[in-house]
């Protein structure tokens, strides 16, 4: 394999992204203030629970609430697939008194009613890992996902050979995250004089991209290479390819230990991985500036990496030191 060139962002603790649902309504935990007796409070509302990606947000969350002196809590319902209970959790925080809100919303959309009452009040409000359309938002923490895509298709390019064809699986059809990622890859691709020969969607499920890699290797008998968009998508791309036995490289999305450990046992290629850490932390600190009276900036990248057979050990070591396993 090539020396990977760094190609975006500064070196930022690595752990990753989306996962099953867990069996308990919600979990929630807090951390105290250090002892200063202080009033003000930070609500931090996940997508899921029981999550190996949000474990590691939440991670991250608590120890900037600790370094801050601030109290935190922190909670989530079981799955993502629970937007009303995730509502709900909007609503009893407003009502509990929160200084401010650290959200990552399950549907932007959908919460936006939820969030009216933050809005009349003035109570800070912060996007995590997925930005919403809310006019007073004090700031969006997560992925620059256009970016992140171009990471990915740069790194085949450095693999690949003029001419070569790559596939291109994706989320959701009308995802703004999924066509973020996509795009950003297929310019990276286009650029460096490859062919994209088919962008086609598998909603993030790894059965439906098992299938349509097994399609895609009909259709493209002489493809090169898959990028998919999220982790599950790629290793269900990558049952197809290993039943027909092709050389194909195949790089996901997300970085979580299930993909991570593929890489290690020579399945996926790459990977380009998330940091839910630097999410977690980077909200809350913003959320802490905010209520001091500092300046917050509109974005923030909590950073993104390519992991490769030569640095997976790294980034599963990272992951262990938040999840304890």
């Amino acid at each position: 394999m090539k020396k990977i060139k760094v190609l975006s962002g500064a070196a930022l603790s690595l752990s990753l992204l989306l996962a099953g649902c867990g069996e308990e309504n919600s979990a929630t935990s807090s951390q105290g203030n250090g002892g200063s007796g202080g009033s003000e409070k930070i609500s931090v509302i996940l997508k899921a629970s029981n999550e190996e990606y949000w474990k590691i947000a939440e991670r991250g969350a608590l120890d900037a609430g600790e370094k801050y002196g601030i109290d935190v809590k922190v909670m989530a319902p079981a799955s993502e697939t629970q937007v009303d209970q995730q509502i709900s959790m909007i609503q009893d925080q407003f009502t509990s008194g929160t200084s401010a809100l650290v959200l990552a919303p399950s549907q932007p959309t959908t919460v936006l009613n939820a969030l009216q009452q933050y809005k009349d009040k003035g109570t800070p409000v912060i996007f995590l890992d997925s930005d919403a359309e809310y006019a007073d938002k004090v700031s969006f923490v997560g992925t620059e996902n256009f970016n992140a895509g171009k990471m990915g298709g740069e790194f085949l390019a450095d693999e690949l050979s003029k001419g070569d064809k790559v596939a291109i699986i994706r989320g959701q059809l009308g995802s703004t995250t999924h066509d973020e990622r996509t795009n950003g890859a297929e310019e990276a691709l286009e650029k460096a004089g490859l062919k994209v020969a088919t962008v086609q969607a598998a909603d993030s499920d790894k059965d439906k991209a098992l299938t349509v890699m097994q399609n895609i290797l009909q259709s493209n008998p002489d493809i090169k290479a898959v990028f998919a968009t999220s982790e599950p998508m790629a290793l269900g791309a990558l049952r197809a390819v290993e039943s027909k036995n092709d050389d194909i490289l195949v790089v996901g999305f997300d970085g979580t230990t299930e993909g991570l450990e593929s890489i290690q046992a020579d399945g996926l290629t790459a990977e380009v991985a998330q940091d839910p850490y630097q999410m977690g932390y980077l909200s809350v600190e913003a959320a802490a500036k905010k209520l001091n009276g500092e300046e917050v900036e509109k974005r923030i990248d909590s950073g993104t990496e390519i992991v490769t057979k030569e640095n997976v050990e790294e980034a599963l070591s990272e992951i262990k030191k938040y999840t304890g396993k």
